[in-house]
């Protein structure tokens, strides 16, 4: 019972820390690079890439001995974590650098880290339920969406709100590393019905919600 409700917390909190430091990043870009669509589109590639090897990774060590996923993903965690927490307090590289390059060192990390929550709570947790860390993820989603433009963007300076998500993610790694201190071996995944749709149809409809979100907000900026 603990055990699942530690696994919901790091899902829920990972996916609404993603999701405002995406908005945070991006606003923070702002002053270096200024409010073009192509500023946004950089942006927007650099976290669907980082996303994207986050679940690749998370595929590929949970494949691998528990012992050895356990100790490597303990090790990313650290790292991650520190890096960003030298970066909430000031460390930063020139703005002379392509958007790509800083929002990479400065950022990639922490994005890579918080992507790979949900992923790695929902295939390695049995308890967590891999619908139900489906489900809290996306509300922690809609929180940290909610949260940035309504609450913390109005009321709280940008380094606030960083030294806010730098708490609470040393919180989170708190409670990663006694959830993993406690995995003995992966569990399997729940059993999904095989589709009947072309697997054409699939990648399809998947992409659309993709494409709009980049062709609107490119088309707004």
């Amino acid at each position: 019972m603990v055990r699942t409700l530690l696994a919901s917390f790091v899902v829920f909190v990972s996916a609404g820390a993603l999701f405002v430091e995406e908005l945070v990043i991006g606003k923070s870009m702002l002053p270096y690079y200024g409010g073009s669509a192509e500023v946004w589109a950089q942006c927007l590639f650099f976290f669907t890439a980082v996303l994207f090897g986050a679940y690749a990774y998370v595929y590929v060590f949970s494949l691998c001995k528990v012992a050895t996923a356990r100790l490597v993903h303990a090790v990313v965690v650290v790292n991650a974590v520190l890096w960003s927490l030298c970066v909430f307090l000031g460390f930063s590289i020139s703005p002379t650098f392509p958007l790509l390059v800083r929002l990479c060192v400065l950022y990639g990390p922490l994005i890579f880290l918080l992507g790979t929550t949900s992923p790695f709570i929902q295939f390695w947790i049995q308890e967590a339920g891999s619908y139900r860390g489906y489900s809290l993820s996306n509300i922690g989603s809609l929180f940290g969406l909610m949260l940035f433009p309504f609450v913390l963007e109005p009321f709280v300076p940008l380094h606030l709100v960083h030294i806010g998500v730098g708490s609470v993610l040393v919180l989170y790694a708190g409670v990663l590393f006694f959830l993993l201190r406690n995995i003995s071996h992966f569990s399997e995944p729940d059993t999904i019905p095989r589709s009947t749709f072309p697997q054409w149809m699939v990648v399809f409809y998947t992409a659309l919600p993709a494409y709009a979100l980049v062709a609107t907000t490119t088309s707004l900026t």
